[in-house]
């Protein structure tokens, strides 16, 4: 009954600020104080309807009663600032952004950021306001395909904001932009805390750096551990593919939105500098690196498993028949990583398979293949003198 009768008093207060009426907020908010950061219509505050309402003044009053500037609508996906960006509301844009609004929303990827949601309805002013103020101008959420403020602003027609977009750099979301590369030192305190993980469960690791031919958006480090505690292998380990989400569905994205690379070799496996300047030792690392940025080249996403032909490493591997790799998900070996953020990461075994192996998972599928690794004792292990499984 509270929440009825709450409906009934705030509801049409809702509907007046977002036309930008204030007459009885202060009365209410006297009265109904408790209640301020309910949601007395649809899924949004009073906060949110004084937003889109482009009312400063009721901004202002519910401000100072402690809502938080980005505080959540009920679904926890859109913040004041969201829904100024979609009305237009260029004053309580400006407010907030003032304020400290989150200029990227509070979505977290699953919902479109201000600035999509300015470019979506073609607010050119509020476009260049965000872009001014250091939005990620090829952010991207996720409906059926990934869809950015550029893909928006060319769907419903919307020339002068695509225009003005592409001035500044936009891409669309299936040219490969990976969004909001992090700076140095948030890199740097991410493998940071990547490898003081792994220390635990993998021993203490050593950085190997390989120079880069071309040079990339993703920057990938390799960290090598060496055979530690039973392992009788050299793992190493991607470190930098994780700063950015893969293209997985939004209802996955916990389980296959950011992921790390790993691969074992055998313990005599040359690991100084000299050798890995030699093609025969240093493939490993040239295939891992590749996969690690293979997701953001074409906006896809590892899922449980895939299969990555050489054809699409564009990279042999000398001295060895191997055709391809399988990346598949391992969920038991690595630990659990969660980001200081709440993102768990998604750990993945890389191992290079003969042209019949691959074949064998496309046609009886990947446990047909693991059944006939298991009987002839193949464990992970990159090794080019093993047997095939498969003849």
């Amino acid at each position: 009954m509270r929440a009825i009768a709450w409906s009934r008093v705030a509801g049409p207060e809702y509907n007046r600020l977002r036309n930008g009426e204030i007459q009885d907020l202060a009365e209410l908010i006297t009265q109904h104080f408790e209640m301020l950061s309910a949601f007395p219509m649809g899924s949004g505050t009073l906060l949110h309807a004084a937003a889109a309402g482009n009312c400063v003044e009721a901004l202002e009053m519910l401000v100072a009663t402690g809502l938080e500037i980005d505080q959540p609508n009920k679904y926890g996906n859109c913040s004041p600032l969201e829904d100024a960006a979609s009305a237009g509301s260029m004053q309580a844009a400006k407010w907030l952004l003032d304020r400290g609004a989150a200029i990227e929303g509070i979505g977290a990827g699953d919902s479109a950021t201000p600035l999509i949601r300015a470019a979506k309805e073609g607010h050119l002013p509020l476009v260049k306001l965000l872009v001014g103020h250091g939005a990620d101008i090829n952010a991207s959420y996720l409906l059926s395909e990934p869809f950015n403020a550029l893909k928006w602003s060319i769907a419903n027609g919307q020339t002068e904001v695509e225009d003005f977009l592409r001035k500044h750099g936009a891409k669309l979301p299936e040219d490969g932009v990976i969004s909001t590369v992090p700076s140095p030192a948030d890199f740097t305190e991410f493998v940071s805390s990547l490898s003081a993980h792994l220390s635990a469960v993998a021993g203490p690791p050593t950085a190997l750096t390989l120079t880069e031919i071309v040079p990339s958006d993703v920057p990938i480090s390799i960290l090598a551990f060496p055979p530690w505690q039973g392992r009788d292998s050299n793992l190493l380990c991607t470190a930098g593919m994780s700063a950015y989400r893969m293209a997985a569905p939004v209802s996955q994205i916990s389980y296959f939105g950011f992921a790390e690379l790993f691969l074992q070799l055998p313990a005599n496996w040359p690991l100084d500098e000299a050798s890995l300047l030699q093609g025969n030792a240093s493939w490993p690392i040239h295939w891992l690196k590749t996969l690690a940025r293979l997701p953001f080249d074409g906006s896809t996403c590892y899922g449980a498993y895939k299969i990555v032909t050489q054809s699409e490493l564009e990279l042999p591997a000398p001295n060895t028949d191997f055709y391809g790799a399988l990346v598949l998900r391992n969920t038991d070996d690595y630990g659990q990583l969660v980001s200081n953020d709440g993102i768990s990461l998604s750990f993945y075994d890389v191992i290079p398979l003969f042209k019949e192996e691959c074949e064998l998972i496309r046609c009886e599928g990947i446990q047909r293949l693991a059944d006939a690794l298991d009987t002839l004792g193949i464990d992970r292990i990159a090794n080019p003198s093993r047997k095939n499984a498969v003849i």
